[in-house]
């Protein structure tokens, strides 16, 4: 699943920050809130409006921020701050109010919401309004364009609750004149964790 994922994902371009600031990467020691496990978590309430944040936690989150400065060379992603988290990375997702991928993730919101036993507690807070995104591997799907992408399957609460997030026509990186530090894509963010910490859940039920 490594090798279909990094296959089909755009290239990243390592590209310098104008001015660098060494302290971004580091956290206060002994601050660092490591999971036993890699788990992906999305905030329920939010995807009503059309947006994704999601939490990352793994068993060597010092690991991950280390991996993230050597080989993405930002801790920035889009629609964000920095993605580095003392549990982890968090990223968010956007799409076009009243658009069809926002009405499937208001439908799925609800779907969801009916399934109180499949809530979490935040990686951040007391909140209780996340639920594990489970990743299936990937499958061919079409842009908003009618475009071919690739895109990524995962699972929410429910088996029946299915999320899917195209990846492969999304670059690495943006930078404009007024960013210090590029800024990564939040959906190729994704398939760069999906590729280092999931298996194919798919392949396994064959």
């Amino acid at each position: 699943m490594e090798s279909e994922i990094i296959k089909n994902m755009m290239k990243h371009e390592m590209e310098q920050a104008d001015n660098p600031n060494e302290d971004i990467w580091h956290w206060s020691e002994g601050s660092l809130k490591e999971g036993p496990y890699a788990q992906l978590s999305v905030k329920v309430p939010h995807m009503e409006g059309g947006k994704l944040h999601m939490q990352f936690t793994c068993a060597d989150v010092a690991g991950l921020h280390d991996d993230m400065k050597e080989e993405l060379g930002t801790p920035f992603v889009f629609l964000g701050d920095s993605a580095m988290r003392n549990y982890g990375i968090a990223l968010n997702l956007s799409v076009k109010h009243g658009s069809i991928d926002a009405n499937n993730l208001s439908s799925l919101s609800k779907a969801i919401g009916k399934e109180s036993d499949i809530y979490i507690q935040s990686l951040a807070s007391e909140s209780t309004d996340y639920a594990v995104m489970r990743f299936q591997g990937v499958v061919d799907g079409e842009d908003n364009k009618g475009n071919p992408v690739k895109m990524l399957d995962f699972r929410v609460g429910d088996e029946k609750n299915r999320m899917l997030i195209a990846f492969s026509h999304i670059p690495s990186a943006i930078k404009s004149e007024s960013m210090n530090y590029p800024e990564l894509r939040g959906e190729w963010v994704l398939a760069w964790l999906c590729a280092r910490y999931f298996e194919d859940l798919s392949k396994e039920e064959e």
